[in-house]
C-alpha cells in the first residue's frame, strides 16, 4: 500500500542547486501550500501536485501575488507582463494601507492603538453608553498606547472614533485612486506607491 502511495505521488526535488532557488508549492486546485527558496548546500523534496521553479525573490514573490498569495515581500520583477506587475503593485499598496492603518492615532494630545481589537472596544464602548443612555463610570478614562489612562466623556469618546474614521477613509482613498492609476498605466511601476499618504 505504501509503495502505491509513492508511485502515485509526484515528488520535486530541488537538490544542492547551483545558487539560491526559489519555489512555490502548489495543490492540485492551484492552492498555495508553501513557498520559499533552497540555498546550494540544501535540498528539498516536495510531494505538492504542483511545483514552481523561479531564479530570483522578485520573479516568486510576483507569482505569489498573481496567485492570490500575500508573500512577506512583494519586489516587481521586471520579466513579469504587464497584468502581473499591476496585481503585485495593488498587493503593494493594499500592504502600505494595513500599515499605514495599524499605526498609533494622535488624539488630545495622545497616542492611541486602531487594532482591530482597540476599534472593536472604542466601538463597543460607544454602542451601549448610546444604546442604553448609562452613565460612563466615575473615574472613566480610555488607554493610551503607554498605558496612561486619560479621562474622557462620551463626546471625546466620539471624537476618538470620528479621528479614526476620517483616517481609514483618507487611507483608503489613496489606495483606491493609486490601484486606479495602477490600472490605468501602460508602465504600472512607474507610479509612485508611496505618493499621498502624508
Amino acid at each position: 500500500m505504501v509503495d502505491q502511495f509513492k508511485r502515485k505521488m509526484k515528488m520535486h526535488t530541488i537538490n544542492h542547486p547551483s545558487e539560491r532557488t526559489y519555489y512555490i508549492a502548489l495543490d492540485a486546485d492551484g492552492n498555495i501550500n508553501g513557498y520559499g527558496y533552497v540555498d546550494p548546500d540544501q535540498r528539498l523534496d516536495s510531494g505538492a501536485a504542483q511545483f514552481q521553479i523561479f531564479p530570483t525573490e522578485a520573479a516568486m514573490s510576483s507569482a505569489l501575488t498573481a496567485l492570490g498569495g500575500k508573500p512577506d515581500y512583494a519586489e516587481i520583477d521586471p520579466n513579469s507582463s504587464v497584468e502581473v506587475k499591476k496585481t503585485v503593485m495593488k498587493a503593494q499598496v493594499n500592504n502600505i494601507r494595513s500599515e499605514k492603518l495599524s499605526l498609533p492615532i494622535s488624539y488630545m494630545g495622545y497616542l492611541f492603538d486602531t487594532d482591530d481589537m482597540s476599534i472593536a472596544n472604542l466601538t463597543g464602548t460607544i454602542s451601549f453608553i448610546t444604546a442604553t443612555q448609562a452613565p460612563l463610570p466615575e473615574g472613566f478614562g480610555w488607554r493610551t498606547i503607554d498605558n496612561i489612562t486619560v479621562p474622557m466623556n462620551i463626546q471625546q469618546l466620539l471624537g476618538l472614533a470620528a479621528a479614526i474614521f476620517q483616517r481609514v477613509n483618507v487611507y483608503y482613498n489613496v489606495s483606491w485612486s493609486l490601484k486606479e492609476a495602477i490600472d490605468v498605466s501602460t508602465y504600472p511601476e512607474t507610479v509612485d506607491i508611496n505618493a499621498g499618504w502624508n
